[in-house]
C-alpha cells in the first residue's frame, strides 16, 4: 500500500533538536529514513510517495545504480541504489524494504531510491548548499544523530539520466 507523504506529515511531525520558536526560516519537513548504514533526510516536497520495495525486474547492461525497474500504477519506475548514486556501496539488498518515488520535473518519467528504514518526519534548518550540482545539500544535527540531507534537483537530474 502506498504511504501519501503529506498526511503522514500530519501524523508525525516532530522538531528535530530545535523548539519551534528557534527554528530558522530556511526550516523544512524531511523525511528522514536510513540507506546502506547511513541517515539521509529528503525535503517532503520532493518526495511523490513512498512504496514497499515489490519485485524489481532487472534491466540488462544497466549502470550499476540502476537496482531495476518497477510497475508504478502503469507507468515504468526506474528504481536506483542511493549509495552507488552519492558514491557509497549499493548496500545490502536484504535490508532494502521501500522505494522512495521522487517527485519528477516530467510527469512520463519516475524514478525512486531503495531505503532501508522509514524513520519519520522532522522539521529541521536547511543547510547551506555544498555547491551547484552536488546532490548532498550538507549535513544537520536531529535528536545527536548525523543526518545528510539530499538536494532533490540535482540528485533527481542524476537518477533520470541514468
Amino acid at each position: 500500500m502506498a504511504m501519501r507523504v503529506p498526511d503522514r506529515v500530519a501524523e508525525e511531525t516532530s522538531q528535530g533538536d530545535l523548539p519551534a520558536e528557534t527554528l530558522p526560516e530556511t526550516s523544512t519537513s524531511l523525511l528522514l529514513f536510513s540507506a546502506g548504514g547511513e541517515c539521509w533526510g529528503l525535503p517532503i516536497q520532493a518526495i511523490q510517495e513512498i512504496q514497499p520495495l515489490g519485485r524489481v525486474t532487472r534491466v540488462p547492461n544497466a549502470p550499476p545504480a540502476v537496482v531495476g525497474i518497477q510497475n508504478l500504477r502503469g507507468k515504468v519506475l526506474t528504481v536506483c541504489h542511493l549509495g552507488t548514486v552519492v558514491g557509497g556501496g549499493a548496500g545490502d539488498r536484504d535490508q532494502a524494504s521501500h522505494v522512495i518515488v521522487l517527485a519528477p520535473d516530467d510527469v512520463n518519467r519516475s524514478v525512486g531510491i531503495v531505503v532501508g528504514e522509514i524513520l519519520r518526519v522532522v522539521d529541521a534548518p536547511l543547510p547551506p548548499p555544498e555547491g551547484a550540482g552536488n546532490v548532498c545539500r550538507g549535513v544537520i544535527t536531529v535528536d545527536r544523530q548525523a543526518v545528510s540531507v539530499l538536494d532533490p534537483h540535482p540528485l533527481l537530474s542524476l537518477l533520470l539520466s541514468l
